[in-house]
């Protein structure tokens, strides 16, 4: 990745972003990390997540994934400084793009919510592989 976001008089290192894409791009970090998340929060991801076919892991990773490809270089400023304001930046990074993947909030931390489609009925009956 080699964006330019710039880290001048004390703003926010954009080595952060980096480390939170490359790990939690592999689902079992991203499972670690949202179960160290934990909570109501991750709790809603994982019923989103399920709601799709995907165990929460492999939604996470993915959600990492398209973020790191589509957010441009202010929403990743933006999340850095966020992160950089956290004593686990990493976790507070990735709450952040899932909060925006379930559509908790916009990129531009407006809170609009989405509906999410609501849970098929029969998934949990279905052999399902999780991460």
């Amino acid at each position: 990745m080699a964006r330019s976001f710039g880290k001048a008089s004390g703003e926010a290192d954009p080595t952060m972003i980096e480390d939170l894409l490359h790990s939690c791009a592999y689902a079992p970090v991203a499972r670690a990390a949202l179960a160290s998340i934990g909570g109501a929060f991750a709790e809603e991801v994982r019923r989103f997540a399920e709601s799709r076919d995907m165990a929460a892991g492999v939604f996470a990773a993915r959600a990492v994934i398209r973020y790191g490809r589509r957010a441009t270089d202010e929403s990743l400023f933006d999340l850095a400084r966020l992160m950089q304001g956290s004593d686990q930046p990493v976790l507070a990074g990735l709450r952040e793009i899932l909060a925006q993947a379930i559509g908790e909030r916009d990129a531009d931390g407006s809170g609009s919510r989405e509906s999410s489609p609501p849970p098929r009925s029969r998934a949990s009956e279905r052999p399902r592989l999780s991460l």
